[in-house]
């Protein structure tokens, strides 16, 4: 509801919890972006996780996807597991690289006569991180600066952040963190995760705001998933009547 004319159609590629590590395979990220390429999205998002902790990975994730297309902006939020690593060490390792990651910090997109605010806000796990303070989210500072007019999408790693979108009123939330567990019946809406997260997978409406909470592009510990396989899900914003 609210949709600016000029942002209808808008395609939004979400991926999200990477997990890039000593195991991954760059032809496996390659190939994410050849579907990217292929499905030939306004923007991306990755929605946190990145790497597997340890920033040492970033080049390799960086490397993954540098053939997608450079007409084709790359938007990202730090995850729980950058958190457990260093930090510090993973923002600088993306400044200034092909993807643009929003640390409580919002940035414009322009489409036509109409501006799509993207606020991505920093993982709650930052709350932790001694010494750190910036890096607990800060929803307040991911929306300075918006203009009057713009459509907003929240960016956030963990589900968790709905109930912040729906306080503030914004219209759609992305998010990733839950993986569906890794195991379950996606059909059914049945996940591991559901045992544990209100919000564990896939679309959800609430006071006139919607979520989708995406199942993961990659894995956590082991490579094995039964029943939620690994997904970029490709997000078309629409207008209600």
């Amino acid at each position: 509801a609210g949709l600016p004319p000029a942002l209808e159609g808008t395609r939004i590629a979400l991926l999200s919890d990477l997990h890039v590590g000593m195991f991954s395979r760059l032809s496996r990220l390659r190939r994410m972006s050849a579907v990217i390429n292929r499905e030939n999205p306004d923007l991306v998002v990755m929605d946190g996780d990145l790497v597997d902790d340890d920033p040492f990975y970033v080049p390799k994730l960086l490397e993954g996807f540098r053939e997608v297309r450079p007409s084709i902006p790359i938007y990202a939020v730090l995850g729980n597991h950058e958190m457990y690593g260093d930090p510090r060490l993973a923002i600088a390792a993306l400044d200034r690289s092909r993807v643009d990651l929003l640390v409580n910090r919002g940035e414009r997109v322009q489409r036509g006569s109409a501006n799509l605010w993207l606020a991505g806000i920093s993982d709650f796990a930052g709350r932790a991180v001694k010494g750190e303070p910036s890096l607990a989210p800060d929803i307040g500072k991911a929306l300075a600066g918006r203009p009057a007019d713009a459509f907003t999408i929240l960016l956030s790693h963990q589900p968790r952040a709905f109930a912040l979108a729906r306080r503030a009123h914004i219209p759609l939330t992305l998010c990733g963190h839950t993986h569906g567990g890794q195991f379950g019946m996606r059909s059914l809406r049945i996940t591991l995760a559901g045992l544990f997260l209100p919000f564990d997978v896939g679309w959800y409406e609430r006071d006139g705001v919607q979520l989708y909470v995406t199942t993961g592009a990659g894995y956590w510990l082991v490579p094995f998933r039964f029943g939620i396989p690994p997904e970029i899900v490709v997000i078309e914003l629409q207008r209600r009547a």
